[in-house]
């Protein structure tokens, strides 16, 4: 299958997709002994070649990581704070599924997967998400009832849609199925509530077990199939739908 080059090159892993343009419009970038150009369109029967060295096709890795508090999840940040990157090995070419903010704990995964990264972030694949929550104040139950109707617009947004249930005092267990920015927070806010404490426990099926702090682990063979079957579910229900 032919993709625009610059795609090929973030699927191998060897930089992101945005930095394969840059090598592109540097005159760096080659396919079939020919320069490449951007949008061009090639597949991985071509020969691509970078800085005259072929380009191969990277075997995709899958990891699951427990990220700490102060620390960011971009590749690169302009204030010299701890990046989700730097817990991994520098040889390889990792970036995160979705993000989690700076001060958010939690389950988040890396690969060099573009494809599959792209659909479990994708808000019409419905990817679950499961959060621990610990506010300075209790919701009521008519709040929670209401919240749970998914009627409630944040930021004239489209309709929020959530299961909260009440775990104990000030903690709440929340399910969403969309991963729009400081989205828990601000559904707490539309009730006057702050969040203190955020922890994503589960995201799919991949949650926390076995992981401390600052830890990852590779992603079992079934826990990828599982994903993979999961987004490739939903594809072909959204089609039946459209």
């Amino acid at each position: 299958m032919e993709e625009k080059i610059q795609k090929l090159i973030s699927q191998t892993g060897y930089c992101s997709r945005r930095n394969a343009e840059k090598l592109i419009l540097q005159n760096r970038v080659f396919v079939n002994n020919q320069l490449a150009t951007i949008g061009q369109k090639a597949s991985f029967d071509d020969e691509i070649k970078i800085d005259n060295q072929i380009l191969k096709k990277a075997e995709h890795i899958y990891y699951a990581f427990y990220k700490p508090k102060r620390v960011v999840c971009t590749r690169e940040d302009n204030f010299n704070r701890k990046k989700i990157i730097d817990f991994f090995p520098k040889k390889e070419y990792l970036f995160p599924v979705g993000r989690l903010d700076f001060n958010t704990t939690g389950i988040i995964l890396l690969t060099n997967d573009g494809e599959l990264a792209n659909k479990l972030i994708h808000p019409k694949f419905q990817i679950e998400r499961t959060y621990l929550v610990h506010t300075n104040g209790d919701l009521s139950d008519e709040q929670i009832n209401f919240a749970n109707k998914n009627v409630i617009k944040l930021n004239n947004e489209i309709n929020s849609r959530q299961i909260i249930k009440k775990k104990a005092t000030n903690k709440y267990i929340v399910k969403l199925k969309q991963g729009s920015n400081h989205h828990v927070k601000r559904l707490f806010d539309h009730f006057q509530i702050e969040v203190l404490d955020l922890k994503r426990v589960q995201f799919a099926s991949i949650n926390l077990a076995n992981l401390s702090l600052g830890q990852y682990r590779k992603l079992t063979p079934k826990e990828i199939k599982y994903l993979k079957k999961l987004t490739n579910a939903k594809a072909k229900t959204n089609l039946a739908v459209d």
